[in-house]
């Protein structure tokens, strides 16, 4: 239902984020979620001060937008209550240096790229990660995150950071189910996310 849906929206482009068979549902899944996940931003409030979501405007095809989502670049840079916020979409945490530092990395030896992130800059304080992994499943009762995938927000959460600071990270499971968000112990939590039922997300990131 999810790929008609998108199909009747949106005019996709061969070979663009969104030209995905409806087997690649769980890819599909996740790039709607880093889309929803700037759309709560923008619910927020937030000021926009860069953005790669959308190409700029064509001269030759003023009605058209075409959207994005480079792994390479933030997608969107902008600022909220003096915070600086920037989004990024499989960014690649590798390995850091035993030292303290303001940049975020992997707190193991291995590089780990969660779905999307949010990086925010406080004053005099480390970067704050929030970490969001889409899994397009749920558990074996049919209501909840499966508690494999889980777990893997909880990996996240112990595993990106920055060295010699307290943990700064918080994880949050995207899955596709109803009901309330949930914020467990060990900065890890679960957030349902479908189509019209997305107040979840943005209530989770104004509390964050």
């Amino acid at each position: 239902r999810m790929w008609r849906l998108a199909l009747r929206s949106l005019v996709i482009a061969p070979g663009a984020d969104f030209d995905l068979p409806v087997a690649d549902m769980p890819l599909l899944y996740e790039r709607w979620c880093a889309l929803q996940v700037a759309r709560a931003l923008l619910e927020l409030g937030v000021m926009v001060h860069f953005q790669k979501l959308i190409d700029p405007d064509d001269v030759d095809e003023p009605l058209v937008r075409v959207v994005g989502l480079p792994a390479d670049t933030p997608l969107l840079i902008a600022e909220w209550q003096e915070l600086r916020l920037v989004l990024r979409y499989q960014p690649r945490y590798r390995p850091g240096v035993a030292q303290v530092s303001m940049r975020p990395v992997s707190l193991d030896r291995h590089t780990r790229i969660p779905d999307v992130t949010i990086e925010i800059t406080r004053a005099d304080k480390p970067v704050l990660v929030l970490a969001f992994d889409a899994k397009y499943r749920l558990d074996a009762a049919g209501r909840g995150a499966p508690v494999d995938a889980l777990a893997e927000a909880y990996a996240y959460a112990g595993a990106i950071g920055v060295p010699g600071a307290p943990p700064v990270t918080v994880a949050f499971l995207l899955y596709p189910g109803l009901g309330e968000a949930e914020r467990y112990a060990g900065n890890a939590g679960a957030i349902p996310l479908l189509p019209g039922e997305t107040t979840a997300l943005v209530h989770i990131l104004g509390a964050e």
